[in-house]
C-alpha cells in the first residue's frame, strides 16, 4: 500500500483576478476551494491514475479543518489537533503567474501520539510519502526518525521536504527524496542551473545516505539520481495555467510507474509527463 503524509495540510482559496491593482480593489474572474498539501495532492493524482493510496493528515477542528475533511476525496486517516485549525491558504493566479499566502499550524503532544500510532500502519513493502511543511510542534528530527524507522521496517520512505528535514530524512536513509532547483541549491550554497548541476549535486546529495534523489526543474524537466544511474527527462512543450501543485503530481507519476515496473527511467518520465499535464491544467 502507499501512504501519503501531510503534516500541514490547508484548504487552497484560490482566485483568479484578470489583472492584479496592488493597493485597489480587484475582483476574481473565478474562484475555487480545495483540499491541498504536497502528500494530499499526491494521492489526489494517484487516484486519478488508477492508484491506491491512503492520505495520513493533521486536520485541525475548526470551520477549515470541518472542510478539509469534508471535501478531501481520497481515502484518509485524519489525525485531529483540538484547539486549532486547518490553514486557509490564499493564491492569486493572474495570468499564469501565482501568488500565495500561507497561514501557520501548530501540533500539541495528543496529536503526536497519534500520529505515532499511525505510522506504525506502514510495513514492509509499503511506501510512505512525507510531503510539505513541518508546523510547529513536532519535532525537527521527525523527518530523519520516521525514515530509518520505516526503512528498517522494510518500508520505502519517499520524502518532498526542504531545509533541515530534507537532510534529515537523507540521513535517515530514505528510498528517494524530491528537492527542487531552489532546495537542492540550499543545501550547498549554490545556484542550480540546468541538468547538469541538478545531476551534480543530486549525486552528492544522494552520497550522504539517500536511495535516490529526484530533481524538479519546473518546465524544464527533472533529474533523477537512482541506485542505476543518471536519468533525464524534458518537460513537454506549452502553457502553464496554474503550477501549484505540479510537483507534486511529478511525484505521483513516478511513484505509479515505479510501483507497476520498477524501471526508474520509465518512472521519471511519465512523472515529468503527469506534472506537465498539471501545470497545463489537466489535473488538479
Amino acid at each position: 500500500m502507499i501512504y501519503t503524509l501531510t503534516l500541514n495540510p490547508s484548504i487552497d482559496y484560490v482566485m483568479n483576478p484578470p489583472d492584479l491593482i496592488r493597493g485597489g480593489m480587484n475582483r476574481s474572474a473565478r474562484e475555487s476551494f480545495s483540499p491541498a498539501g504536497k502528500g494530499v495532492n499526491v494521492s489526489r493524482v494517484l487516484k486519478l491514475l488508477g492508484v491506491e493510496s491512503v492520505a495520513i493528515c493533521l486536520c485541525g477542528t475548526g470551520f477549515a479543518g470541518e472542510e478539509f475533511a469534508r471535501t478531501l476525496d481520497v481515502e484518509s486517516v485524519l489525525i485531529r489537533v483540538a484547539g486549532r485549525d486547518t490553514r486557509i491558504n490564499v493564491k492569486i493566479s493572474e495570468n499564469g503567474v501565482v501568488t500565495e499566502f500561507n497561514g501557520g499550524f501548530s501540533v500539541d503532544e495528543k496529536a503526536l501520539s497519534a500520529l505515532g500510532d499511525a505510522l506504525k500502519t506502514p510495513a514492509k513493502s509499503d511506501t510512505l510519502v512525507i510531503g510539505g511543511s513541518v508546523p510547529d510542534g513536532v519535532p525537527d528530527t521527525f523527518c530523519e526518525d520516521t525514515a530509518r524507522a520505516l526503512s528498517e521496517r522494510g518500508a520505502r520512505v519517499i520524502a518532498d521536504v526542504s531545509g533541515r528535514s530534507l537532510t534529515g530524512a537523507v540521513k535517515g536513509g530514505s528510498f528517494l527524496v524530491k528537492p527542487n532547483a531552489d532546495e537542492l541549491g540550499e543545501l550547498f550554497g549554490v545556484k542550480i542551473n540546468g541538468f547538469g548541476d541538478a545531476a551534480f549535486y543530486g549525486k552528492k546529495l544522494a552520497e550522504r545516505g539517500s536511495g535516490g534523489v529526484l530533481v524538479s526543474l519546473g518546465g524544464d524537466g527533472a533529474v533523477l539520481v537512482a541506485p542505476d544511474g543518471v536519468h533525464t527527462a524534458r518537460a513537454p512543450e506549452g502553457d502553464a495555467v496554474y503550477t501549484v501543485g505540479a510537483g507534486d503530481a511529478l511525484l505521483a507519476g513516478f511513484i505509479a510507474e515505479f510501483s507497476r515496473s520498477s524501471d526508474y527511467g520509465k518512472s521519471l518520465a511519465f512523472g515529468v509527463e503527469t506534472g506537465s499535464r498539471a501545470a497545463f491544467g489537466g489535473l488538479l
